[in-house]
């Protein structure tokens, strides 16, 4: 565990999956950033989380994580290799992910298959914008049901990111 200020993920069990990119190959980098694949929030990150976990369950729909706290190693790294502040938070800013309570994620079916969204993951470009308008009509449907869900449950998106959320806070939060 990264931090004692950080919960696991792993509370979750069943009702969150996780697929943690950064702890292996399949991501922008083409290389693990992470010794394990388990992620971590704050508690207050992960009570937000619960609240869009319940929110989704009705609807037979689960979240799908992709990345969660991120030391600030990997965000050098990112920065390096993608230098946008667009997409890539510079280092010297401390990224609301190394202060523990942003998340990247998406919609999946109970079953895991994941939802059509606007771009894959870590996709640099203004498609993947929140406000991006030429998408199929069920690809803008399920990225405002995601949004919906995590601004209900007290998270704010950015922009440039349909799968970013943080905490309104996150700027108060300590880098950990």
């Amino acid at each position: 565990m990264p931090t004692p200020n950080l919960v696991s993920l792993s509370v979750f069990g069943a009702a969150l999956i996780v697929d943690a990119r950064y702890a292996s190959a399949n991501n922008v980098l083409g290389r693990p950033l992470y010794d394990s694949a388990e992620l971590f929030l704050l508690p207050a990150a992960i009570a937000s989380l619960q609240r869009a976990v319940d929110r989704l369950a009705p609807q037979g729909l689960k979240l799908k994580v992709w990345d969660a706290y991120r030391p600030q190693s990997a965000q050098e790294a990112l920065w390096e290799r993608f230098p946008d502040p667009a997409f890539v938070t510079p280092p010297e800013v401390v990224s609301p992910h190394t202060r523990g309570c942003a998340i990247d994620l998406t919609l999946v079916q109970a079953s895991g298959a994941e939802l059509p969204m606007p771009t894959a993951f870590d996709h640099f470009g203004p498609e993947a914008h929140t406000d991006y308008p030429d998408l199929p009509a069920a690809v803008l449907a399920n990225r405002a049901k995601l949004a919906t869900a995590m601004v209900e449950a007290g998270f704010e998106p950015i922009p440039t990111e349909w799968w970013h959320f943080h905490l309104p806070n996150w700027r108060d939060l300590p880098a950990l």
